[in-house]
This record gives structure tokens, sequence and C-alpha cells, in this order.
């Protein structure tokens, strides 16, 4: 009988939901360092554009493409692991993957800009990503995104219901 898929599916992701409170970084770490995050960070009028995602483009390729070849260059009649057999079957995927990538952000040029964690001018949305990853230990899990989103949100509320009481005075 074949494996249904997504029940494997289901039960993963409800088992997730149920993991013990030291396997998952707390919400409230998460939430004050969103917090904090949010009342520093900026919109920078005068950067209205930049090359960041070109050039990390750029330097994604150039760091995957040597990889990639050695990879396609191992003989196939050598004893390969699961894993490396895994991986060079996935090379083409992975390689149209990141020339997506580059297309896909290529017209995102026009951004709004900020002023990121480690001092450096980067789009705002990049800042963001920046800043929560690097307190999620670069590990992503939907309850502590939205934790960590949430004064964002709150803040962006606060200037939208003010915006109309400012414009009267």
């Amino acid at each position: 009988m074949p494996d249904n898929t997504h029940v494997d599916i289901m039960i993963a992701e409800e088992e997730r939901h149920h993991e013990p409170a030291g396997e998952v970084l707390d919400s409230q770490v998460l939430r004050d360092g969103g917090a904090q995050f949010a009342a520093q960070l900026g919109w920078l009028p005068g950067t209205p554009a930049s090359s960041t995602f070109r050039e990390r483009c750029r330097r994604l390729a150039s760091a995957l493409k040597p990889l990639f070849a050695a990879v396609e260059a191992t003989p196939s009649h050598a004893p390969l692991s699961a894993d490396f057999r895994w991986l060079r079957d996935n090379i083409p995927l992975a390689y149209s993957e990141m020339l997506n990538v580059t297309t896909e952000l290529k017209p995102l040029r026009r951004l709004p800009h900020a002023r990121a964690r480690k001092g450096e001018i980067v789009p705002r949305v990049l800042a963001f990503a920046q800043a929560f990853l690097d307190l999620a230990d670069n590990s992503f899990n939907e309850q502590g995104f939205t934790s960590f989103s949430r004064p964002f949100r709150r803040q962006r509320f606060w200037i939208s219901a003010n915006c109309g009481r400012w414009s009267r005075h």
C-alpha cells in the first residue's frame, strides 16, 4: 500500500506544534527583540535604490558554482554516499532556483531602505529578515516569526490610525 504523504505531513506539523518549550525559541524573546528592532528601524528616504540583492546573488553564484562543478565532476562509478548522490541528483534544481532568485529579485532595486542591526544600509525587508534570523539562530518557524513581527504590525496599525488625526490638525 503506498504511503500517504498528506497524512505524514499533517502528523509532522502537529508534532511540531507540540514540541517541548526548550526546543522552540521563546516567543517572548522574539517579541521583545521584534519590539526593540521595530523601534529602531527607520526609513532612509535618501537611499531609494541599491544593488544589494544583485551583489548578494552574484556572491551566492560565485560561491555555489565551484561546488556544483566539483560535485558533477565526481565519477559516477565512484562509491558515493546516499547524501552525495542526492546532492548530485538535485544540483540542476538548486542551480535553476539560484537563477530564479536572481531573476525574481532583479526588479526589486527600488525598495525602502533602512539601517540594519549591524549598521549597513539595506532594503528594509532584508533588515527585517536578518534581524529575525539573527534572533532565531538562523532557524525559521511560523510561531517565532509571528511573535517577532507582531510589534511591526502594531506599529503600522498605530501609524495608520493616527495619520488621519494628524492630517486634521
